[in-house]
């Protein structure tokens, strides 16, 4: 998926299912927090996610690259 200026994001398989994010200039994918998800969305305005226990939503938050609610 992709997220603003070239981010991409995914979410990891099987027993893997964080959220990742890479910068064009990275050469490795950045976990991002410990709930693992069921869904992600990315686009210019933000980045979601459903959890997989509870199907929560949560938004990334810019600034600490955390997951919220």
């Amino acid at each position: 998926m992709f997220g603003k200026a070239g981010t991409f994001y995914k979410r990891g398989c099987h027993e893997d299912e964080y959220v990742y994010r890479k910068e064009k200039a990275d050469k490795k994918w950045k976990k991002l927090g410990n709930i693992k998800a069921k869904m992600v969305a990315a686009s210019s305005d933000g980045v979601w996610m459903i959890s997989e226990k509870g199907d929560f939503p949560y938004k990334l938050n810019e600034a600490t690259q955390k997951f919220q609610k």
